[in-house]
């Protein structure tokens, strides 16, 4: 069975075997990987400028972050995070506007008329990791830490898998 000029059955087979378990084990240790790496925050890089104005732990697995940008519109805001979505995904996925189109009905002055919502989304087999942008222009309110008008409001809102 065994011969000085070339490898046996055996030996061939052992191989195979061997390269099979480091398969197996690499595979593991790249689900188990990658699990881990969705157990924190999808953080997507914030519009140039835009200021941190809280942060609110929802729970263990899911907060909202605040930022403000002083002096823009939404339109340019809305345009950046659109180019963050197409380099996340590799595709043309649109930031989708709430209403369509107008305003959201109300009789309030410190209601937002309207917003957009970027969807980033890193989820994978069992398990979760996403971050959802809003994107809305700023009202006007009597409490000062609370008006955001000349403003442009950016919310985080962010998911991942527990622990």
């Amino acid at each position: 069975m065994f011969t000085r000029q070339g490898f046996s059955l055996f030996r061939i087979g052992l191989i195979i075997g061997g390269i099979g378990i480091l398969a197996a084990i690499a595979g593991g240790a790249s689900f188990f990987l990658d699990q881990s790496s969705r157990q924190v925050p999808l953080d997507i890089e914030s519009y140039p400028g835009a200021l941190p104005a809280g942060r609110d732990d929802l729970r263990a697995n899911q907060r909202r972050q605040f930022f403000r940008v002083v002096g823009v519109e939404p339109e340019p805001v809305v345009e950046y995070y659109q180019n963050k979505m197409q380099e996340f995904s590799g595709e043309n996925r649109d930031c989708v506007r709430l209403p369509a189109s107008g305003e959201f009905p109300t009789n309030r002055e410190d209601v937002v008329p309207y917003e957009f919502r970027c969807h980033f989304d890193n989820s994978g087999f069992r398990s979760t990791q996403y971050t959802t942008v809003h994107i809305q222009p700023g009202v006007f309110n009597s409490d000062p830490a609370r008006n955001t008008e000349g403003m442009t409001v950016i919310i985080y809102e962010q998911y991942w898998q527990p622990r």
